[in-house]
This record gives C-alpha cells, structure tokens and sequence, in this order.
C-alpha cells in the first residue's frame, strides 16, 4: 500500500485526483467528531481489509464506521 494520500477535514472539499478513489472514515467522539479520508490509486487498489487494518494501526483507535461514499454518513 503505496501512494495513499491522508486527508482529515470536510469530506465534500476532498480533491480526489483523477484515477483514484477514497475510502471515507468516521471516528468516534472527538471535540469536532473527526472526520477522515484514505484516497488512494485505482490501479494499485488495497482491499477493504487491508485499508482497515493500515487505519487501526496508524490511528491506534477502531473506527465506527468506514465507507467508499460519504453521503452514508450524513
């Protein structure tokens, strides 16, 4: 898993280059309930699993939810 592009902000001002998609991230209660995004290139595309397990181990808390759109989250 190369290449990924962390973001932390407002889910509908992430600039997502061409050829690459996201997976959007909900946290659990935060002071401004944190919201973030992996985007990563569609040719060289980690499975879900693999995504989740880099989010745990690089943020050291589980997610309460994660989403390849995130209208489900509203």
């Amino acid at each position: 898993m190369k290449n990924l592009i962390h973001y932390y902000g407002d889910w509908e001002k992430l600039p997502i280059p061409s050829k690459c998609q996201a997976l959007y991230i909900k946290w659990r209660k935060k002071d401004y309930n944190k919201l973030s995004a992996i985007v990563f290139r569609e040719d060289d595309k980690p499975t879900l699993p693999q995504l989740i397990e880099y989010i745990v181990e690089n943020e050291k808390e589980q997610p309460v939810g994660v989403s390849y759109k995130y209208e489900l989250f509203q």
